[in-house]
C-alpha cells in the first residue's frame, strides 16, 4: 500500500512507512540513478529553490575542487559525529558551498534533529558536539517528536531576527536525502 502519493510526469513518490522511493511504471528508479529533484517554494515574500540530493549526487554536483573536497571530507567527519548523537535528523546545505564559488570558506548546514535520549541533557547544556566548527558551520533545531522539513527550516532561518538584522537569508539550498 502506498501513502502520500505525488503524481509527477507519470512517476510517483512513495512516502510510506517503509521508506521514500521514486517509482515509474512499477519499478523503483532511485536505485538506478542519482536522485536530483528541485522545487521552488514561496516562503513569505520570497521564492526559495530547494534541491534534493543524496550524498553521492551532492558530491558529484558540488565537490569540484581540492578545497571543496577538503570541506566535504570535514562535513562527512562531522556528520558521523552528529549522527551518533541523534535518533533522526534532516539536513539542508546552503551558502557559498552550493554556488559556483571555487574556494568557499566553509559549508553551512541547518539541521532539524531529535537527539538520542542519552544526549538530551548534553544538548541542553553544551549544544551539539562536532569536530570541525571552523569549516562546518552548523545551526540546528532540536525537536522532540517531529522533524522540520526543508521549507520549515528555511522559514525559521529567514525569520530569525539576527539573520534579518544582518541581511542574511536562504534563497537556495540543498536538502540531503538518504543520510
Amino acid at each position: 500500500m502506498q501513502y502520500g502519493l505525488d503524481v509527477i510526469c507519470g512517476m510517483w513518490y512513495d512516502t510510506s512507512l517503509s521508506g521514500q522511493s521514486w517509482y515509474c511504471h512499477g519499478y523503483r528508479i532511485d536505485e538506478f540513478f542519482t536522485l536530483s529533484i528541485s522545487f521552488e517554494y514561496r516562503i513569505g515574500e520570497s521564492t526559495v529553490n530547494i534541491r534534493q540530493l543524496d550524498l553521492d549526487g551532492f558530491s558529484e554536483a558540488y565537490v569540484t575542487t581540492e578545497r571543496r573536497k577538503h570541506l566535504f571530507d570535514k562535513f562527512l567527519e562531522d556528520l558521523r559525529v552528529i549522527k551518533s548523537q541523534c535518533s533522526c535528523m534532516r539536513i539542508i546545505v546552503f551558502g557559498s558551498f552550493i554556488t559556483s564559488k571555487k574556494e568557499p570558506n566553509d559549508i553551512d548546514l541547518m539541521i532539524s534533529l531529535i537527539p538520542e535520549s542519552e544526549y538530551v541533557y548534553d544538548f541542553m547544556t553544551d549544544g551539539l558536539w562536532q569536530k570541525n566548527r571552523d569549516e562546518v558551520d552548523v545551526q540546528y533545531q532540536r525537536a522532540e517528536y517531529f522533524l522540520k522539513d526543508a521549507q520549515q527550516m528555511v522559514a525559521f532561518f529567514n525569520e530569525n531576527p539576527i539573520n534579518k538584522e544582518k541581511g542574511v537569508r536562504i534563497a537556495k539550498c540543498v536538502e540531503l536525502i538518504d543520510i
